[in-house]
């Protein structure tokens, strides 16, 4: 892949560009097991999520419709606030909308991808 940037390779995994496991891979950084990119419009982590608690889910939700609003956005769980990568159990896809949906209907469009190692989870969330 050409040198981008962290802002344009993310694009590119939304619009479809690019294959997420290729984007993803040029915004880690293998031998620190941290990524290179911060948080932005398009992009957010969680260290964790726990699909049975109102709080969080409310806050993922937040997250989500603010993905919607824009141009769609990627989530990643497994990512520390300081970037580091420490993985997170997979996550089922219909779990995941099933619990967004009393907070933001049901109508999101979600593909996931389990990342090299299986040290995270992406959610490319958007609205349809």
């Amino acid at each position: 892949m050409v040198q981008l940037s962290d802002k344009a390779i993310l694009e590119k995994i939304i619009q479809g560009e690019v294959k997420a496991r290729d984007g993803l891979l040029e915004i880690i950084d293998r031998s620190r097991g941290t990524l290179t990119a911060l948080e932005c419009q398009m992009l957010d982590f969680k260290e964790k999520v726990h699909l049975n608690r109102v709080e969080a889910i409310a806050e993922l939700a937040k997250d989500v419709l603010g993905f919607s609003n824009a141009d769609g956005g990627i989530l990643m769980l497994g990512i520390t606030d300081d970037l580091r990568i420490v993985g997170h159990e997979k996550v089922d896809p219909r779990d995941l909308i099933n619990s967004l949906g009393p907070y933001i209907g049901t109508r999101v469009l979600l593909a996931t991808y389990f990342g090299p190692f299986r040290r995270f989870d992406l959610a490319h969330l958007g609205s349809l």
